[in-house]
């Protein structure tokens, strides 16, 4: 995707969000019982992008070595898993794997968010290459499947005692802070890969657009006064843009492998020259 319609779509999507917020009509428009259908459509496209993403940067792993490759991998498996369980736990839907309720809902969210967000910044810090690749990738697996039965476990056991996240009115107060410190780990990791790779700004340059999208996604879920209202509508819809554009990043994935490769080459060459 080139950068001019990459920068087109933002612009488009920020003018919209922009028009919804200040204007009460737009924002509280509702769609009725269409929203359910909606919401499990465009959880499932955003599941199904990172499970992609989690799976090539297993595979990458394989190949390089990288540490940091299975640790993002991991936190793209995980969010899909809570997206998923997300999706399935929502208000209205039908008893499938778990029983339907917001705070369930919500606490899937989180998780789904909060894990991804933490892997790219413990991924950032963990750049190194580690042998035994089959058995990281069994351990990597083990903790992965650790974390979805741990949390579906809570779910299905303390459901009910999770602090109220949303309301048929809105956000809970609890909620608002919790999708501002999303954004605020969003942007921490923003300003760490920039800090990185800023000599090669064309190969991050779709990561930062998702970074952007998503803050503003995450940014509406604190003002909408519902689910079923339209300014909740965009922001699942920015969500849904958000990972189609980091699905564009995957074309730059090998060539962020040998930079990372090359990095660590001139950092052990120079230990090298430091103690001979």
């Amino acid at each position: 995707m080139s950068k001019r319609l990459l920068i087109f779509f933002v612009f488009i999507v920020a003018i919209v969000d922009g028009v919804a917020l200040i204007n009460p009509n737009i924002k509280d428009f509702g769609f009725g019982t269409l929203y359910l259908t909606f919401h499990t459509i465009s959880q499932s496209v955003v599941a199904a992008i990172s499970l992609f993403l989690g799976l090539q940067c297993f595979k990458l792993f394989r190949q390089s070595g990288l540490l940091n490759e299975i640790i993002i991998g991991c936190g793209f498996i995980l969010s899909a898993a809570f997206d998923i369980l997300h999706a399935l736990a929502y208000g209205g839907m039908p008893t499938t794997v778990i029983f339907p309720s917001v705070n369930t809902s919500e606490l899937f969210w989180f998780a789904a968010r909060f894990i991804f967000v933490f892997n790219l910044i413990f991924g950032f810090f963990l750049t190194k290459k580690v042998g035994k690749i089959k058995t990281r990738i069994g351990v990597a697996i083990a903790i992965v499947s650790f974390f979805i039965l741990g949390l579906y476990s809570f779910a299905i056991f303390w459901g009910t005692d999770i602090p109220v996240q949303a309301t048929i009115s809105g956000p809970s107060h609890l909620k608002t802070i919790n999708e501002y410190i999303i954004m605020i780990l969003f942007l921490i990791s923003g300003i760490l890969y920039y800090y990185r790779y800023k000599v090669y700004k064309e190969i991050i340059y779709n990561f930062f657009v998702f970074l952007i999208i998503s803050i503003l996604a995450e940014l509406n879920l604190t003002f909408h006064s519902g689910s079923f209202y339209f300014i909740n509508w965009i922001s699942h819809l920015m969500t849904i843009l958000a990972y189609i554009v980091l699905l564009f990043q995957f074309r730059s994935l090998k060539r962020l492998q040998q930079v990372e490769t090359d990095m660590l080459l001139n950092k052990m060459q120079k230990v090298k020259l430091v103690k001979f």
